[in-house]
């Protein structure tokens, strides 16, 4: 199963440094040794440093009016699920935070680090999604609220195969034996749905529909609708119980 949490970056810069170098003595260790720490990293620029520098660009160009150049998207893996010493699990991981980025915000640029060297052992990426829509050429208008965030984490978890908490969502209703029980057993809806449920059960073509139809006392009326640009209009029944 995995976790999700989403913030705000005003520095998009600050925070790849981070995931790139880490902090405090893992810092200072990896500059000296020229080493950093990620484990696996994807994107839509061709360097990370090309995608600092967009981020920074569009933020400059909205003068004044963006707060914040990115969002940071990250992904936690229990070590059951994800393990850190397995490549293709590493690889996994970086695919999917790049997946769950684009469910997010599809049509802004992203980064995608992996590390393993987190507390517990736990794979998890850090993504940067930069605050500019390619399509529209404005700020990310919605989307990265955490409740949002959340759910496409879960339903994007149940496609790709990894467990997620809780229930499954609740399918929808969609037969009629499902749906009547909505409605009170003399109503018109129940009445109505009935008859038509059991003339459809007794018929194997629209002429022989109709005709059950008749049977069980359902009238029907044919109307067509004329749209104002549309002159031809549309047809359909109107059932009636007299």
């Amino acid at each position: 199963m995995s976790t999700t949490h989403i913030q705000p970056l005003p520095n998009v810069r600050g925070r790849m440094s981070y995931t790139e170098l880490g902090e405090g003595k893992k810092r200072t260790r990896n500059i000296r040794e020229k080493t950093n720490r990620i484990a696996a990293q994807m994107g839509d620029m061709g360097t990370r440093e090309d995608f600092i520098r967009f981020c920074s660009a569009m933020r400059r160009q909205s003068q004044g009016t963006r707060l914040n150049e990115g969002y940071e998207l990250r992904v936690s893996w229990s070590p059951e699920e994800l393990s850190r010493d397995s490549p293709e699990d590493i690889q996994r991981a970086c695919e999917y935070g790049y997946l769950l980025c684009k469910e997010v915000a599809p049509n802004a640029p992203c980064w995608v680090t992996v590390h393993t060297d987190g507390e517990g052992g736990c794979v998890h990426v850090h993504a940067t999604i930069a605050n500019h829509d390619l399509v529209s050429g404005t700020a990310i208008a919605h989307g990265t609220d955490h409740a949002t965030v959340k759910r496409k984490n879960d339903r994007l978890s149940r496609e790709m195969g990894f467990t997620v908490v809780g229930p499954e969502p609740a399918r929808e209703k969609t037969t009629w034996a499902e749906r009547k029980g909505q409605f009170g057993i003399e109503s018109f809806e129940r009445v109505l749905g009935n008859r038509v449920a059991d003339a459809r059960d007794h018929a194997s073509n629209m002429e022989e529909f109709l005709e059950e139809l008749k049977v069980r006392g359902v009238e029907r009326t044919e109307t067509r609708k004329v749209g104002r640009e549309d002159r031809r209009g549309d047809r359909g029944l109107e059932l009636q119980v007299p």
